[in-house]
């Protein structure tokens, strides 16, 4: 084909079209602006609610278990041994001699007589002894109750005299001094109430016996 032809044809072509059409500008109308606008602007989101926060979870506090104190094993404490009591070893009766022929128990004390029953030995009593055992005397008895009444005529060592009734009740208790103390006027010691005996120990034991009025006495004579 000849280039001519072609260009002929393609002029053909172009004069086929219809006229062409004075386009006002393009500048949109209001509503279509607002269209535009309303198209083109992003549906507002809706305000985001805060999201709650998770409440917390409690976080388990770990208390720690005291560990136990060991109860203390208690020693026992040693039984203690026992301890032999001591039994007090008695004292050996006194070898008594043949002048010893009475025994009175009176208040803690049991004392070891002679006996002056008759009128010479009463008389002669203690008179001329340096010494008397602390649990010896000399037991004077009579007939019957009456004021009795002593001297220390002779006599070297203090001596304390019991006055006892015919119930063996003590009715009066005294010391007298020896005669070298009180010489030359001797006292006489009476009882202060009527008795049928009376007993001469060394003085201060019918303190340390506990012997007084009202004491009674039990006298017994050895066989």
């Amino acid at each position: 084909m000849k280039v001519g032809a072609i260009v002929a044809a393609a002029v053909l072509v172009a004069g086929c079209g219809t006229a062409p059409v004075e386009t006002a500008p393009a500048t949109p109308t209001v509503a279509a602006a607002a269209a535009v606008t309303a198209t083109a602007a992003p549906s507002p989101m809706p305000t985001a609610m805060p999201t709650p926060s998770p409440a917390p979870v409690p976080t388990a506090t770990i208390v720690p278990t005291p560990r136990p104190s060991p109860t203390p094993t208690a020693t026992p404490s040693p039984t203690p041994a026992p301890t032999a009591t001591a039994t007090p070893t008695p004292e050996p009766t006194p070898a008594l001699g043949p002048e010893i022929q009475a025994v009175a128990s009176i208040g803690a004390c049991e004392l070891y007589l002679e006996v002056a029953d008759d009128p010479e030995e009463r008389a002669v009593g203690l008179m001329g002894r340096e010494s008397l055992g602390r649990d010896r005397g000399m037991l004077f008895v009579y007939a019957a109750e009456q004021v009795l009444s002593f001297w220390m005529k002779g006599t070297l060592i203090p001596l304390d005299i019991v006055f006892i009734n015919g119930d063996s009740v003590v009715v009066d208790v005294q010391t007298m001094r020896p005669e070298h103390e009180t010489a030359p006027n001797l006292p006489i010691t009476r009882s202060a109430a009527p008795a049928r005996y009376a007993i001469e120990v060394n003085e201060g034991v019918a303190a340390e016996c506990g012997i007084e009025p009202g004491v009674v006495a039990e006298i017994r004579t050895l066989s």
